[in-house]
């Protein structure tokens, strides 16, 4: 995804691979960001992930930090895999 892209996602979004963010993915409240085993979704230094849904890092998936994850009241973060914070 390139620098600078909004991502908005009401829906599913499945990672099942690698996948770099620069821009914003925000999850709105019936949305839901899975990473499945294998799969990396990286939040740079200058990205921002907004959590109001769920964020679902399943066994084997890793959600790795360098800038802003906000995880709203109400909303579920799961984390199964590896959850590192740069930032």
């Amino acid at each position: 995804m390139d620098s600078g892209v909004t991502l908005a996602d009401n829906g599913t979004l499945n990672i099942n691979s690698g996948t770099g963010v620069a821009g914003t993915i925000d999850v709105g409240s019936t949305g839901v960001v899975n990473v499945d085993s294998g799969g990396t979704l990286s939040v740079g230094t200058t990205g921002t992930l907004s959590d109001g849904g769920v964020v679902s890092v399943n066994s084997g998936g890793v959600l790795t930090d360098s800038g802003t994850v906000t995880v709203n009241g109400g909303s579920v973060l799961v984390p199964a895999g590896s959850l590192v914070d740069d930032g």
